[in-house]
């Protein structure tokens, strides 16, 4: 989710829960608007931690990148080490 995405995100959260309240202060005893509350509430939990688990993993994957890329560089010089050696034997 980039930047601009999540602040949208928040913004029309922010606004339908906003409403949602103000109409459920208006009717206390709408047992819909109750449910619906409580279902925007999970929606918005919901959405927060796929976005963690979203975080965590990029996190994951670029560990990776960069250990795979220190590997090969790591690799890359041994390689030219024994290059070197052959040709110390003009093999």
């Amino acid at each position: 989710m980039t930047l601009l995405q999540r602040q949208s995100y928040v913004l029309w959260f922010n606004f339908i829960s906003d409403r949602v309240l103000k109409w459920s202060n208006a009717k206390p005893n709408n047992k819909d608007l109750k449910h619906f509350i409580q279902g925007v509430s999970e929606i918005g939990q919901y959405v927060n931690q796929l976005n963690i688990e979203n975080k965590v993993l990029e996190k994951k994957v670029s560990a990776v990148r960069d250990s795979k890329n220190q590997t090969i560089l790591d690799l890359n010089k041994q390689i030219e080490e024994l290059k070197n050696k052959l040709k110390q034997y003009k093999i």
